[in-house]
């Protein structure tokens, strides 16, 4: 949606020969305190410098981000776009809409201010993707691919990426039932805010393993992490 908004700010500066649709874009989507200046300036140095061959698609999201990213560029006490502005622009138009701000103290937050709206509009496809339904329910066969390959520092590996988006009881139940004193409490000290821990530490001394509950309690990893009554829920079981 930006770049077709680029370049139909583009096709109008370029019939009209002004900035005028930059200018009245610029006050209603941004502040009046400097930004909407900064973009008008970037935006003007885009539409001077863009190729010669069909120009209007060389205004872009991306182009402009770059620009923009200018005034966050420190050189010495300035920034790398009063350098541009000073040393290397040719259009003296571009000073008219820069020169009062581009050493102001806050044109870094006016340029974040823009970057951040440009940002909005850039694709973000494995955000997308992870939205759907279906991506959950293929995270949770993996689990069960995983359980069925006994890889244990697999299934941990979802647990750190996706957390409460996979069945995490399913792993927990799986590492007990092998009696993994290590990755069981490595999961624990990973993601114990989406366990439920009395159920958990109820199935570990539900094995009877002395061993396996002996490790568990003694594991260092989850002391400090979950409340220490759970460690002595262990220990009085090992009395």
């Amino acid at each position: 949606m930006i770049n077709r908004i680029l370049m139909e700010l583009y096709d109008d500066y370029e019939n009209s020969g002004n900035l005028d649709s930059v200018i009245e874009f610029a006050k209603k989507t941004f502040p009046n305190d400097g930004t909407d200046k900064l973009f008008v300036g970037c935006v003007y140095i885009m539409f001077t410098s863009a190729s010669p061959f069909k120009p209007r698609y060389s205004c872009t999201r991306e182009c402009l981000e770059s620009i923009v990213s200018l005034a966050k560029e420190k050189v010495g006490n300035s920034n790398l776009l009063a350098f541009y502005l000073n040393y290397v622009n040719t259009k003296k138009g571009v000073h008219k809409y820069l020169n009062k701000i581009i050493n102001d103290p806050n044109i870094e937050k006016f340029a974040d201010l823009l970057l951040d709206y440009l940002k909005n509009f850039k694709p973000n496809w494995p955000s997308s993707i992870k939205r759907y339904k279906s991506f959950n329910r293929y995270l949770n066969k993996l689990i069960d691919f995983y359980i069925k390959e006994d890889n244990k520092e697999e299934l941990w590996n979802l647990a750190n990426k996706y957390e409460n988006k996979i069945d995490l009881e399913k792993i927990a139940n799986y590492y007990i039932k092998i009696k993994d004193s290590y990755y069981i409490c490595e999961l624990i000290s990973l993601v114990s805010e989406y366990l439920n821990l009395d159920d958990i530490f109820a199935k570990i001394i539900a094995t009877k393993n002395e061993e396996f509950i002996f490790l568990v309690s003694k594991n260092p990893i989850i002391k400090g992490i979950i409340p220490d009554a759970y460690i002595e829920r262990l220990n009085n079981y090992l009395k």
